[in-house]
């Protein structure tokens, strides 16, 4: 018989015939809440499989999991929604919105704007660094500002009388060299370009 599958609380457990000797790894037969809800699922004999990762939640549709192959990839599996809708599952994706903190990106475009302001009193464009500023710029600015970050986290005053105000300034500051020393390095690569 070919193999099948049933999850029951995320688990996966596989089919083996019913002619096969019980092995125990589910639980006691007769005796173990589990080994009923397995009965119900098909007249067969469960074996928990540790080779599938407990990705594909249950439905209500499909309450076991019944179905869902043993050998499928976590990559290949579809997540289920309550309201019966289904996507592909998003295993090993990009998570940007995991990566990274909404209160950060605010602070951080707080600072931004609040340096768009240049000394004539002009504002200049929110992009207007992307237009290029020099690797070694970046670099002399980033180490100012941890100079004055590590000073303030030590403990001392900080003694430039032009450093920011703070310790989230400065991280703001070491935030905005950083990137656009990233962006330097990557915007001229052949794999980054694009064709418009």
């Amino acid at each position: 018989m070919d193999a099948k599958t049933c999850v029951v609380d995320g688990t996966y457990y596989v089919a083996t015939p019913a002619t096969d000797i019980c092995k125990g790894c589910v639980g006691e037969w007769g005796n173990d809440p589990l080994c009923y809800e397995l009965e119900d699922c098909v007249d067969v004999i469960w074996i928990k499989d540790d080779r599938v990762p407990n990705v594909v939640p249950p439905t209500s549709d499909n309450p076991l999991g019944f179905g869902v192959p043993a050998s499928a990839p976590a990559a290949e599996t579809v997540r289920a929604f309550n309201t019966g809708a289904t996507r592909s599952s998003d295993a090993g994706r990009y998570d940007p919105e995991g990566f990274m903190s909404p209160i950060v990106v605010e602070r951080f475009a707080q600072y931004m704007n609040k340096h768009r302001v240049q000394p004539d009193g002009s504002i200049r464009s929110s992009d207007n660094w992307q237009k290029g500023i020099p690797r070694d710029a970046y670099m002399k600015g980033m180490w100012r500002h941890f100079l004055h970050l590590w000073t303030r986290h030590r403990g001392f005053k900080v003694q430039d009388p032009l450093a920011t105000d703070n310790i989230e300034e400065d991280l703001c500051s070491i935030l905005f060299n950083a990137s656009g020393m990233l962006f330097e390095i990557l915007k001229d690569k052949p794999e980054i370009k694009g064709d418009a």
